[in-house]
C-alpha cells in the first residue's frame, strides 16, 4: 500500500513541476526541489519496503549520490552536446 501511495506523490509532484515550469519559475530552483522530494519519498519508501538497491547506503550515501554524482554525469553529457552544438551551428 506504501508504494502505491508514494507513486501517486510522485505523479502530483511531477505535475507540480510541469505547472511551476509553464508558469515561468526558475527551472533549476524547480529541478532541486524535485530532486529532494523525489529523494525523501525514496528513502521513505525504503522505511516502509526495503529496496535491495539502496541495501547498504545510508542517508549520506543518498545525498551524495543525488546531489553529487548525478549533476556529474548529467555535466558530461552536457558538454558532448555544447561541442556538437558549436560544430554544427558553424556548418
Amino acid at each position: 500500500m506504501s508504494d502505491i501511495i508514494i507513486g501517486i506523490l510522485l505523479v502530483i509532484s511531477f505535475f507540480f513541476m510541469v505547472w511551476y515550469c509553464v508558469k515561468g519559475y526558475n527551472l533549476m530552483v524547480g529541478f532541486a526541489i524535485m530532486a529532494t522530494v523525489w529523494m525523501g519519498l525514496a528513502l521513505v519508501g525504503n522505511t516502509f519496503s526495503p529496496n535491495p538497491a539502496m541495501e547498504g547506503q545510508g542517508v549520506i550515501d543518498v545525498l551524495t549520490h543525488i546531489y553529487t554524482t548525478g549533476p556529474a554525469e548529467y555535466a558530461k553529457s552536457i558538454l558532448v552536446n555544447v561541442f556538437f552544438g558549436a560544430f554544427f551551428g558553424r556548418v
